[in-house]
């Protein structure tokens, strides 16, 4: 009995130092690395390019709803767009009776709504993306069939109105203003700066030799002066290092490389028509040869390129009623968009003239 009270003490003596060693090393031990802390979430993607999304945007005004999608219409549907359209308090105010207005083929309207009941941003889309894609233009976009109205001749004037079939209402006017076919969208103020004076302003950046022996024209586009200095017939080195910038001077031991080979025919510059300021100038080998797309053809290309990638959505409107200019520069339509006296209201979009296909734009300069 004595040796076995002698073993559970033992025992407990061993359990007690084991305890006290194990204490003592939790005592020493260094402290642990705090947790590093949980990575906040990666942010939401953007939207896809060539997408446009204003927001959400809220519910359409009282008494007005709206379609999730566009679906085929009627041809009754049709004629009751156009009746509820001309029927309308805000049209009837506009036409004053006259029944010589002239309607434009049913297009869709996508129209996200901001708070106070008003158009955020609107989109117009031909009838027939029924029976294609429906464009991912927003999802907080309410869509309604609409109609343009025109009146006029020498000036014509129009209106877009959108419509709500289903409560027999207009949701949206916009205009009246000048239509795309009237001649007051293509209408230039007199400029401040006369041609003599731009021709004057861009020959001073130029040696004498070139001016001497160039053809100059000098035309008046948008909001300035396009000046050619034509038939030049130029190496690279008449033109360096204006308006061909001079190369960097090659490695030590290398030889020179020629930057510019070939012949350039012309240099081009802009002036400013309101400022004579000094917009641009470059210089253009011989054009690509023909046949070129239309200047209808490069409006409308130039117009798609601004609504898919360059203009934001406070703009989207404003294109509608902007003054249209297009011309051509050698293989290369220019196509400008801008409103008199608002500098920062001017574009302009190139559009390969063989293809038709926009390739850049810019905002607030002269080409």
């Amino acid at each position: 009995m004595f040796e076995m009270n002698r073993l559970v003490t033992g025992l407990l003596m061993l359990f007690l130092l084991l305890g006290l060693v194990a204490c003592a090393e939790k005592a020493t031990a260094p402290a642990s690395e705090p947790a590093p802390p949980t990575p906040p979430p990666a942010p939401v993607s953007s939207s896809p390019t060539g997408r446009f999304d204003p927001g959400e945007g809220s519910p359409p005004p009282a008494g007005i709803g709206g379609w999730q999608k566009p679906r085929p219409l009627t041809e009754d549907e049709k004629a009751s767009v156009v009746r509820i359209a001309v029927s309308s308090p805000q049209v009837s105010a506009w036409l004053q009776g006259r029944t010589d207005y002239r309607t434009a083929p049913i297009r869709w309207y996508a129209i996200v709504w901001n708070e106070t009941g008003g158009t955020r941003v609107w989109s117009s889309h031909e009838y027939k993306i029924v029976d294609e894609d429906i464009p991912d233009y927003s999802p907080g976009a309410y869509w309604y069939p609409g109609v343009t109205l025109a009146i006029g001749e020498g000036t014509i004037y129009q209106m877009i109105i959108a419509v709500d079939l289903d409560a027999g209402k207009v949701a949206m006017t916009d205009g009246p203003l000048p239509s795309l076919d009237s001649p007051d969208r293509f209408r230039r103020s007199t400029p401040k700066i006369s041609q003599e004076e731009a021709i004057e302003i861009a020959s001073r950046t130029l040696p004498p030799s070139l001016v001497d022996r160039a053809d100059i024209r000098a035309e008046l586009h948008g909001w300035y002066w396009e000046i050619v200095f034509d038939n030049l017939n130029a190496e690279a080195d008449e033109l360096m290092p204006w308006p061909l910038k001079g190369p960097p001077p090659p490695p030590p031991g290398q030889p020179a490389a020629d930057p510019y080979p070939g012949i350039w025919q012309s240099v081009i510059a802009t002036v400013d028509a309101e400022t004579g300021f000094l917009g641009s100038m470059g210089a253009r080998k011989t054009p690509e040869p023909g046949p070129y797309v239309s200047q209808e053809q490069a409006i409308q290309s130039a117009r798609e390129f601004m609504l898919r990638t360059f203009i934001g959505p406070s703009e989207v409107s404003w294109l509608e009623k902007a003054k249209i200019g297009a011309y051509l520069r050698g293989d290369t339509w220019m196509v400008l968009f801008w409103e008199d006296g608002q500098r920062d209201m001017r574009f302009y979009v190139t559009v390969n003239a063989v293809s038709g296909v926009a390739t850049g734009a810019s905002r607030g300069s002269s080409g």
